[in-house]
């Protein structure tokens, strides 16, 4: 899949402006605060309906205006061409079209158009909390499966009137049982779906990422990845009296605390760099060796299994890898669909780099205006 071109209106920074690209790399450079990474957010909004950077939808829409729109055209490998519209009004919500046909559930759209995203806010999945890893795993996977998206909704709704309940019997614990008997039972249902789903990816991704990181840095260094789900492993073949029987053990500790302990929502991932924790002894040249290890290790899960090319987008990356690592990160760009890489200059370093692999396309953006080279 490759995207053609996209047009903002009233987005962010951008009144009106109308994007072109290349099927292969795409630089977009130019002073801090001219809107590079706007242009990246409005295009990933546009395959998977939200932003990288808020949950506000309202955020993007232009001071002084009323709505945003976003017009993107795709053409998929198969040839198949689309275009997706995205607008949002601050009185009218969100509104999605794609060909013209009106998006009525997220489901709808996310996977349909795949891509990988690497921002310097995604340091925490390896410097950050667990949630910032299960939000990794939730991404990639709800890409793939329409039916695991599903599922970690219904298991958030879940989790959320459970807590409600718990909140409750800290005032009155009688008839407990019979109110979160049936809560306990989903709860069972969808923690043990979700967390297999997890452990078969992390066993895939991790052989992925490992072959990746010793490529990046010449065989130097070895990733490895442990996940730890909260529902123990005893438990994924069991049934639910067993299950029930645990949770009793747990209860006083969560009412006395008022949220669910137990569950996918507080799974974690672990990673090791040379046998030790990446998170306690890792530099932060490692810790971004070891992101963006595992963007492209996601790229090609994507593609394998969607059997579609994901875009790539990457925000302000180049500064912050040293020589070597640069170009290995650079030569996996051959092996890479489109590319969409923003950086505050490029300087003839990069530029001799990118332009080995791939056609490039050079857009400098100064106050909203675009220049290609």
């Amino acid at each position: 899949m490759y995207l053609t071109t996209i047009v903002l209106n009233n987005f962010r920074n951008y009144e009106q402006r109308t994007f072109k690209f290349d099927k292969g790399i795409n630089v977009i450079y130019g002073y801090n605060g001219q809107g590079k990474t706007n242009l990246l957010e409005a295009i990933a909004i546009c395959c998977i309906s939200k932003s990288f950077r808020t949950n506000n939808d309202g955020d993007g829409v232009q001071f002084g205006k009323s709505f945003f729109r976003l017009t993107a055209n795709v053409i998929f490998d198969q040839g198949v061409k689309k275009q997706i519209v995205v607008e949002y009004g601050v009185d009218s919500g969100k509104k999605i079209l794609i060909e013209g046909e009106r998006v009525t559930t997220i489901r709808e759209m996310v996977g349909s158009l795949p891509i990988v995203i690497l921002t310097p806010d995604d340091e925490e999945i390896t410097k950050g909390p667990p949630v910032k890893r299960r939000k990794f795993l939730n991404f990639i996977l709800s890409q793939l499966e329409v039916d695991y998206l599903n599922s970690i909704q219904k298991f958030q709704r879940i989790v959320k009137q459970r807590n409600r309940i718990l909140q409750q019997a800290k005032e009155k614990r009688f008839g407990l049982s019979q109110r979160i008997l049936p809560w306990d039972r989903e709860l069972f249902n969808y923690a043990k779906l979700i967390t297999r789903k997890r452990a078969d990816f992390i066993t895939e991704l991790t052989a992925n990422v490992k072959s990746i990181l010793q490529e990046i840095t010449l065989q130097k260094e070895e990733v490895s990845l442990r996940y730890v789900p909260s529902l123990p492993t005893e438990f994924w073949d069991k049934d639910f009296n067993e299950f029930e029987a645990y949770l009793e053990t747990i209860r006083n500790k969560e009412i006395l605390m008022e949220v669910t302990l137990i569950g996918p929502h507080r799974d974690d991932v672990l990673i090791f760099l040379n046998q030790h924790d990446l998170r306690r002894f890792g530099s932060r040249g490692q810790h971004l060796t070891v992101l963006v290890a595992l963007k492209i290790a996601e790229y090609f899960f994507l593609l394998n299994k969607k059997k579609e090319k994901p875009l790539f987008l990457l925000d302000d990356i180049y500064t912050e890898i040293d020589e070597i690592r640069e170009h290995a990160l650079t030569d996996f760009f051959k092996e890479l669909g489109q590319i969409f890489l923003t950086t505050s200059k490029v300087d003839m370093r990069i530029r001799e780099e990118i332009n080995k692999v791939k056609s490039v396309n050079y857009l400098f953006i100064e106050n909203q205006a675009q220049k290609e080279e």
